[in-house]
């Protein structure tokens, strides 16, 4: 602690941050030692001089002085000088006993004027006598005897108190501090598969927008707004489910091995991989709950209906909420709707294939393949070396092994019309080579046994549909039972198809069509097959 500090706050002249400091060192044990030692050192500074003033005193009344006023104002002095002394100590003391600072009044200045010294009277003139030795000189006027400041008393070092005792060690508490939340893991039980348009993630916190590859968990769900939005669900065993345009799959749930979705709206095509014992997928809708244990099924949603198709195995359909149930085996289909009978129909499916391979051959340049030409020509001329016959063959391998075919429809483009009587469809039982395919050969190196491809073992005698190209455009060629039994045939044993062959003898107006070489899609020869799946 400075002395500066100490005699300001004598002074009373201590300001807020002066009074600011004091306070601060007071409560520490060194300052208030510090300060502890300037108060005792000035108490001792004031008794001193007060016993110094007092036998000044006792020993000035005893003395004969030339200036008596001069020695009575200088002991008034010490003696206001002593008490102002002793006053602050007290109120020094007083202060330092714990308590707050005294209250900090306006700063005022106090000068006290020191009494002005007596003025010495003026020597009298000595009456007339005669001439005497000269007296002795008067000894010099004596100032005041001014009592000597008291030396500084020594500075008493207040004893330390020894240091207490350390307290007994506290056990040592771990510190702790609030662990991060823990996010719960998410059990993830089907991953998002392609997704396209706009899709959305619906959970009970609400929506968010879909990424591929991005896991759902329990009560979630998936949104496909829109006519161009799809997706597709994959589960861990293997299942997949694909949301058609404007669907919405909710609540995706598991439990005890048995899992289930809710379909709100839309339409959706699921292929389960078949279930362990104990197993199933259950998918519910406002009108219907199917459950599967292991099948390919189609499911729409509708406003006043549910439509289950099964593709393969067998579906459990329960209708709500009267629960009136029935299964439903593979390429059938049922409807779940108020008012309507429950009941188990065959499905009919609607299939368009563009044609595989189609070329020319001809009488009148025997030689030619045809295969890239973007037209092609059939034509019964009157001269026997000269006709022209179309080839034409489809791919039905997309079809399942279980597909029955219903009704079968050509569809070709006509370029030039014909006004004749007409041209057959018949069944080629020899393989062709589109690209090398001639009026002589089948393909390079592999001769027609007959030309033309004419002989029974090549060609077919039995009509399976008429054309009679009559105005330009699309036509539309209806294939008769025989056509639909041969399509059949061909499903069953791929190897066996060979297309057809348009061709008639007889007709001596022929006609032009698009080949699948034209630069329009539409205008290429196409086939549109209904069938039925076979139950399994």
């Amino acid at each position: 602690m400075s002395e500066e500090l100490f005699e300001r706050y004598l002074r009373n002249e201590l300001d807020e941050d002066g009074a600011r400091e004091l306070s601060a060192i007071l409560a520490g044990e060194e300052g208030a030692r510090d300060f502890a030692a300037f108060v005792q050192e000035w108490t001792l500074l004031g008794e001193a001089a007060r016993q110094r003033v007092a036998a000044a005193d006792r020993a000035g009344s005893r003395r004969i002085r030339k200036i008596r006023p001069a020695r009575e104002t200088a002991s008034k002095a010490w003696i206001g000088w002593a008490a102002g002394l002793v006053a602050a100590a007290a109120f020094m003391i007083a202060l330092a006993t714990p308590g707050s600072l005294p209250p900090k009044e306006e700063k005022q200045t106090v000068r006290v004027e020191p009494p002005a010294p007596a003025l010495a009277e003026e020597p009298r003139p000595a009456p007339a006598t005669p001439p005497s030795p000269p007296p002795p000189p008067a000894p010099p006027r004596s100032e005041p005897e001014r009592a000597p400041l008291p030396p500084p008393a020594p500075r008493v070092e207040t004893p330390t108190p020894p240091a207490p005792a350390p307290p007994p060690p506290r056990e040592k508490v771990p510190e702790t501090r609030p662990e991060p939340e823990k996010k719960v893991a998410r059990s993830v039980l089907a991953l998002l598969g392609r997704v396209q348009g706009d899709i959305q993630i619906l959970s009970p916190v609400g929506r968010r927008k879909a990424v591929a590859g991005e896991g759902l968990g329990a009560d979630e769900g998936v949104d496909a707004a829109g006519s161009g939005s799809h997706a597709t669900l994959d589960f861990p065993d293997g299942s997949r489910i694909e949301l058609g345009a404007d669907t919405s799959v909710e609540k995706l749930v598991e439990k005890q091995g048995k899992r289930g979705l809710a379909l709100s709206r839309g339409s959706i095509a699921a292929t389960v991989t078949k279930q362990a014992a104990g197993r199933s997928l259950t998918v519910t809708t406002a009108h219907a709950e199917v459950t599967v244990i292991g099948t390919q099924f189609s499911l729409s949603a509708l406003p006043d209906s549910s439509r289950l198709e099964v593709r393969e195995g067998r579906v459990l359909l329960r209708r709500l909420p009267d629960g009136a149930s029935i299964e439903v085996s593979a390429g059938h289909l049922a409807v779940a709707a108020k008012g309507v009978k429950l009941e188990s129909k065959p499905i009919v499916y609607t299939k368009e294939f563009p044609v595989a391979a189609d070329t020319s051959i001809s009488g009148a340049d025997p030689s030619r393949a045809f295969g890239a030409e973007e037209q092609l020509e059939v034509d019964g001329d009157e001269t026997e070396g000269k006709k022209i016959y179309g080839l034409l063959r489809w791919d039905f391998s997309e079809l399942p092994a279980g597909a029955v075919v219903k009704s079968a429809v050509v569809t070709l483009y006509v370029v030039d019309a014909s006004q004749g009587v007409g041209y057959s469809f018949y069944e080629m039982r020899r393989a062709w080579s589109e690209a090398e395919a001639t009026w002589r050969l089948a393909a390079t190196g592999s001769p027609w046994r007959s030309a033309g491809a004419r002989s029974p073992a090549e060609r077919g005698s039995e009509a399976l549909g008429t054309l009679a190209p009559r105005t330009k455009g699309e036509v539309r060629i209806l294939l008769n039972p025989a056509a639909e039994g041969l399509i059949q045939s061909w499903i069953r044993l791929p190897a066996s198809n060979h297309g057809f062959v348009i061709a008639n003898d007889n007709n001596t107006d022929g006609f032009k069509f698009y080949s699948r070489e034209s630069s329009h899609a539409d205008r290429r020869p196409r086939l549109t097959l209904t069938y039925t799946l076979s139950a399994k």
